[in-house]
């Protein structure tokens, strides 16, 4: 093998990894957790079985890297998104709006996948493993909104994006669940802003 073809070989590689992963959030999505095996994901995946045992030795490996990706993914979009959150002009009307924009993005995105996420994450109560990737998450979404809680008047602005998270995350729940007419502007939207004032308010 020569050093040029090294760099070709390692991208087919993370290409079919990453394939491999999609797979497993897809299956999650669609089944739940309990329908992921190395068979499965290689069905939906497109490759040869004895490439998810390759990159995953266990079916707990496959259902971890696939919590870290969709969180690495979601992450990349958060960065983007958590510029506009403290943006002028900021009010807690214009917060809740920009955070309900934000939700509209999981809903109306790949439904599999979110569902996905919030299946994976569950399962970070009886996987230990999981559970260091679950926190970053969240605690990344806390520090993403703590700037706008700040410049509103929030006396504890992470300590409230953690709050604020936390509720829209029950609230998509609750919507996946069972959904709502016109559940971003009748129903989450009000309630964001009204919990923005509640915890803005000096």
């Amino acid at each position: 093998m020569t050093t040029a073809e090294s760099p070709v070989r390692t991208a087919r590689g993370e290409a079919r990894r990453t394939r491999i992963l999609d797979a497993v959030l897809t299956i999650v999505g669609r089944k739940g957790a309990g329908a992921v095996t190395h068979r499965a994901v290689a069905a939906v995946a497109g490759v040869p079985l004895a490439a998810t045992t390759y990159y995953f030795t266990s079916r707990d490996d496959l259902l971890a890297e696939a919590l870290e990706h969709a969180a690495r993914a979601d992450l990349v979009q958060l960065e983007h998104d958590a510029a506009e959150f403290a943006a002028d002009p900021l009010t807690a009307a214009t917060l809740a709006d920009r955070l309900t924009a934000n939700v509209a993005g999981w809903l109306h995105g790949d439904r599999p996948a979110l569902l996905a996420q919030y299946e994976i994450s569950l399962e970070s109560a009886r996987r230990p493993e999981l559970a260091a990737t679950s926190r970053a998450w969240t605690d990344a979404y806390s520090r993403a909104i703590a700037p706008a809680l700040e410049k509103l008047g929030s006396p504890d602005p992470e300590r409230d994006g953690w709050i604020v998270f936390a509720s829209i995350c029950g609230m998509v729940l609750d919507e996946l669940a069972a959904p709502q007419h016109e559940f971003e502007q009748a129903i989450l939207r009000p309630a964001v802003e009204r919990l923005l004032v509640g915890l803005t308010k000096l």
